[in-house]
């Protein structure tokens, strides 16, 4: 599994080394804290976490104890979630290979609060009670030859990600403590004044910024 909060670099620009630095490390706690039986983190990656499970069941459970934690954070970004399933050369505390290779770039394509997934790991959790998977087709990933063949992942029940998140920051916006603008029939909103100054100040920059689907 690999999991990394979107937006991170827009999140420091807008807010600052240290905010960036206490919102990465508490990301860094609720993964610990979601491992779910024998899973555990690997390593961190800037505003990133590597995690392994035992068994694709361990995995699923993790992340959606992670999604569920950020969903509940307040003043958080989205994060990105991959999940594949196979063989990893274990070495100096590391794994190494094609599996863990095709979900990092797994990872990389999915939306803010998103979890993809391989056929491997959709194939294993079809028809588990709350988990389902919506197929997404074949996926050319980067530096990848072979297309993957790729599945969303959800649960029943869960929170519904956010539908609006900063052009700023990134971060999500709740429903309450927020500012609401509209701009060029687009409806906005900022989680401070300060990323409502700089948008206004600088528009071009943020303007073409994706947006939740």
């Amino acid at each position: 599994m690999f999991a990394d909060l979107a937006g991170y670099t827009a999140l420091t620009e807008a807010h600052g080394d240290e905010r960036a630095e206490r919102i990465a490390s508490r990301f860094f706690e609720l993964a610990a804290s979601a491992c779910a039986g024998d899973a555990r983190i690997v390593k961190t990656l800037g505003d990133g976490v590597m995690l392994v499970a035992r068994s694709v069941a361990e995995a699923v459970e993790s992340v959606h104890r992670l999604a569920g934690l950020i969903a509940l954070e307040p003043g958080f970004p989205a994060a990105r979630i991959g999940i594949h399933e196979g063989s990893a050369i274990l070495a100096h505390a590391d794994y190494f290979g094609a599996t863990v290779n095709v979900c990092s770039r797994l990872m990389e394509h999915a939306r803010p609060g998103q979890i993809v997934c391989s056929e491997r790991v959709a194939a294993q959790v079809a028809g588990q009670g709350a988990v389902w998977t919506h197929p997404l087709g074949l996926l050319r990933l980067k530096h990848l030859a072979q297309p993957v063949s790729a599945y969303e992942l959800g649960f029943e029940g869960a929170h519904a990600p956010l539908q609006f998140i900063d052009p700023v920051c990134r971060m999500q916006v709740a429903d309450d403590g927020y500012l609401e603008r509209t701009y060029a029939g687009r409806t906005l909103r900022f989680c401070s004044t300060e990323c409502e100054r700089r948008f206004f100040e600088q528009r071009e920059l943020y303007l073409d910024a994706p947006t939740p689907s």
